[in-house]
């Protein structure tokens, strides 16, 4: 089929989703009115994602209120775009939060957090992602050239340190370094140099006063508001609890308290079917900021500010793009809902009971599990060929749906794939942020190859939750 016809198609699949939700579907008809001239890419992102991070937002502040939080912190870079819709939403719905955008990332949090943690910090510099190497584990720890040189003369790393890494070999580097005195000195001197004026940034946006506040993010693993607490608690020298709102969390860390991260499409060890048809790091390229990503922080006459990679986000324009045509959404459904919901006291009442419905019929997850899971070839094309690195420090960016050939698409596949790993085959896997998009784009049994990223999908998400 024609590709352009084959997206015609899926888009009246989209619209039919929507039908189950009137309010979702008027703002989208309105908005595909009131606009002209829609590229294929508008398109498809106003379908799915536009009532997608609608759905979130409106959800994070029913949570929020229910809560009793007075202020909501939107965390660099994926609580951008979401603070923005979330604002438009607020006023017409009652709101009245302080909404606060924080400038941190996992790295610079971790910075700060190393000095505090002795060899545990390992635990979070030797973990998993695409193309890991004993090189890139080392920035991540913050070492120079230098210093990773001497580590990896002394640690018998110096022929390898470029060579991509499985997580076996992961973990057996792990092992490595926590025998390396000289590599926990630099990491702690390190970290006590970025200790102070992280403190600093986190007093002076009120992470410190009392007001009941929660952290607002994608998620994925609850690190970031493990690392906030930590850091936050050890500076007033006694615990600061937080609640966290999240797109979803696959996991969280240990000896924390569960009810204080809250998932709103994944959660830990439960619907594993929609794991398994969905794309964290296409997420977090939709929806990111412009901005590069924070590296640590600096104090003036004017207080503490953030340091930023000079390297901006190579997907600049289409998420500038992404968030007008959000705030658009978000305006128009707000207007609706409003209008629909003060017709009369009635209406209200049944809104809620299809609020409820709603959340039942899951239009969510109808359009993410068909958009991410079993994309059309245009839709691999358009959305996977933005870049994406899912490093701490983004040294490597590559298309978010990678590039594979029918070689690599056999090593991908579920037997072959796991034998890779176990080290039981000779062979490197070249991973992909989007591995459905990457095999959409491939071509061939897509059906068939899709089938066999999912058995993958379901045996690890099972293997996890037992």
């Amino acid at each position: 089929m024609d590709s352009r016809k084959e997206l015609t198609l899926r888009l009246e699949q989209y619209k039919t989703i929507l039908k189950r939700n009137p309010c979702h579907l008027e703002t989208l008809e309105r908005c595909l009115g009131e606009q002209e001239n829609l590229t294929d890419y508008e398109k498809i992102f106003l379908h799915i994602y536009a009532p997608v991070v609608t759905s979130y937002a409106e959800w994070v502040l029913d949570e929020a209120a229910a809560l009793g939080k007075k202020r909501l912190y939107f965390l660099a870079r994926d609580g951008w775009l979401l603070q923005s819709v979330a604002e438009v939403l607020a006023e017409e719905a009652g709101y009245c939060f302080d909404m606060k955008y924080l400038k941190i990332s996992r790295y610079s949090l971790r910075m700060a957090e190393y000095g505090l943690l002795g060899d545990k910090c390992l635990d979070m510099i030797c973990v998993g992602g695409i193309d890991i190497s004993f090189q890139k584990i080392m920035k991540r720890a913050a070492l120079t050239e230098e210093e990773a040189l001497h580590v990896a003369e002394v640690a018998g790393w110096k022929e390898k340190r470029q060579i991509p890494l499985n997580y076996t070999q992961i973990q057996n580097l792990k092992n490595t370094l926590r025998e390396t005195r000289v590599f926990l000195e630099y990491v702690n001197r390190h970290s006590k140099e970025s200790y102070d004026n992280t403190i600093g940034y986190l007093r002076q946006e009120g992470m410190m006063e009392a007001v009941p506040y929660g952290l607002v993010d994608s998620g994925w693993v609850g690190t970031i508001q493990r690392s906030l607490q930590h850091l936050v608690s050890h500076a007033l020298g006694r615990e600061k609890e937080m609640d966290g709102f999240y797109f979803g969390l696959y996991e969280l860390p240990k000896e924390v308290r569960a009810e204080k991260y809250h998932g709103y499409y994944i959660v830990p060890n439960r619907k594993i079917k929609r794991k398994t048809r969905f794309s964290i790091c296409l997420f977090e390229t939709l929806f990111s900021s412009p901005d590069g990503m924070t590296l640590g922080y600096e104090k003036n006459r004017d207080g503490y500010f953030s340091i930023e990679s000079k390297n901006k986000n190579p997907n600049g324009n289409i998420i500038r793009q992404n968030k007008k045509m959000s705030d658009l959404y978000a305006a128009i459904y707000r207007e609706i809902s409003h209008t629909k919901s003060c017709i009369n006291r009635e209406q209200s009442l049944i809104r809620n009971i299809l609020s409820a419905f709603r959340k039942k019929d899951c239009f969510v997850e109808q359009l993410l599990m068909r958009s991410m899971g079993i994309p059309t070839r245009l839709e691999a094309q358009l959305l996977g060929n933005l870049l994406f690195c899912d490093d701490v420090l983004e040294l490597q960016m590559q298309k978010v749906a990678v590039d594979w050939n029918m070689e690599e698409i056999q090593k991908q596949r579920f037997v072959n794939k796991l034998l890779i790993k176990l080290n039981r085959k000779k062979g490197t896997l070249h991973e992909s942020g989007w591995p459905e998009g990457s095999i959409t784009k491939a071509g061939g049994d897509i059906a068939g190859n899709l089938r066999q990223e999912r058995m993958y999908k379901y045996f690890m998400y099972i293997r996890k939750a037992l």
